[in-house]
């Protein structure tokens, strides 16, 4: 774990400034998209469904957050949303995914249901996100988005339609986790919606407990 993140503070501090914000940037767009994707998602659950949309085998969480997910305001999502570590991470091992990946998919092997259709949805955006970081510097992508470096090289090297393929021809392996605790998003929650904080103390508490969140996942 230590000379992981030796590694990682490394390659970081011998990139060049606009190719980091750059990076950044795109960063935080992947996350508040994610975000964005399991908001519609838990709204179906809030509205009184007894089960949350987006299946458990997919990416597992406690019923407050899913509340809290589905209530969130775009302002809210930016502040979860990071643009050092991606908030989500696959869990997928690379011997599943090399025998997975670069399947050609049928139309009539897609599965219709609705709960898959969110997995597959959600897996595209993610695998798509890593592939375009992958294409500018495979080692970063695969820092960011904490997976083996021979995955992100392999979608690097690969066609937007093979993702399609993988994500909507395999939902059933698409695992994803966390790479903070819920309990980061939920306390970001809390002090968003504090009224006993001024607009100052607001945004600096926000900001610290930020920092905690992006800390813990740079750890994961």
């Amino acid at each position: 774990m230590i000379k992981h993140n030796m590694d990682v503070l490394s390659h970081y501090c011998n990139l060049p400034n606009d190719i980091n914000q750059c990076t950044e940037s795109l960063m935080k767009d992947t996350d508040i998209c994610l975000f964005k994707a399991l908001r519609d998602e838990t709204q179906i659950y809030d509205a009184g469904n007894s089960t949350w949309a987006m299946p458990r085998f997919c990416l597992e969480l406690q019923p407050l957050v899913i509340q809290m997910l589905a209530k969130a305001s775009d302002e809210l999502i930016g502040y979860w949303s990071s643009g050092s570590v991606c908030t989500f991470r696959s869990t997928i091992s690379k011997t599943d995914f090399s025998e997975h990946y670069g399947h050609r998919l049928h139309y009539n092997e897609l599965d219709r249901t609705q709960a898959t259709f969110l997995v597959s949805q959600f897996a595209s955006y993610y695998w798509q996100s890593v592939r375009e970081l992958g294409i500018r510097d495979s080692l970063d992508a695969a820092l960011r988005f904490r997976l083996p470096v021979e995955i992100v090289k392999s979608l690097a090297c690969s066609p937007v339609h093979a993702i399609y393929d993988f994500c909507f021809g395999f939902p059933g392996i698409q695992h994803f986790e966390l790479t903070c605790l819920e309990s980061d998003l939920l306390n970001i929650s809390n002090a968003y919606y504090d009224e006993t904080l001024s607009p100052e103390e607001k945004i600096v508490r926000i900001n610290a407990l930020r920092h905690i969140k992006a800390s813990r996942s740079a750890l994961h």
